[in-house]
């Protein structure tokens, strides 16, 4: 298969969660980030939309749900439409090297612009179906909480929370944005 490689950022859905309690007065379950859970690379692999067609995947098929092989299983369903998008890959390399294994090795997820959740680690199979697929990620965690969400929707997009800075001195990289 064609290997694709992207640039891209994975963000977990909780940096910053260290300021919830000061902001929300309560203290946010988890890992109590503050403004570090970010990261960007170079991911080299393949299009899950490839492995998918390989697969022979039905026109009929609504979710994707990778699973992790971990001591949790995570597992996140997306999907079919976002599984098929050009930059939805499974990847094996990172920066130009192989995955390290705190990043997934052998295999990960990189669902670009979703939550950090979204981007299953240590992938040991990928379930396909034809109804909707649930886990407890997304059903009771990666959800919106409270009186303005009663239906308690789904966590998926994210947009970036941090900014990233050059060392003092470091290199004008031009533009502005």
């Amino acid at each position: 298969m064609e290997e694709v490689t992207e640039t891209k950022f994975i963000e977990c859905a909780g940096n910053g969660r260290s300021f919830f309690e000061l902001f929300q007065g309560r203290r946010a379950s988890g890992t109590p980030w503050k403004l570090g859970a970010i990261g960007v690379a170079e991911w080299s692999g393949v299009r899950l939309r490839e492995l998918l067609e390989r697969a022979a995947v039905k026109s009929t098929a609504l979710d994707v749900r990778p699973k992790g092989l971990d001591s949790l299983n995570v597992r996140r369903p997306m999907p079919i439409e976002k599984a098929m998008e050009d930059d939805t890959l499974v990847v094996y390399g990172m920066n130009g090297e192989v995955l390290p294994q705190d990043h997934g090795y052998p295999v990960r997820m990189l669902v670009p612009g979703w939550v950090g959740i979204a981007n299953i680690k240590w992938v040991g199979s990928i379930e396909v179906s034809e109804s909707p697929l649930y886990s407890p990620w997304n059903t009771d965690t990666y959800v919106l909480i409270g009186d303005a969400y009663p239906d308690r929707p789904v966590l998926t997009t994210q947009g970036v929370k941090s900014a990233f800075e050059l060392p003092w001195g470091g290199p004008d990289l031009g533009g502005t944005s």
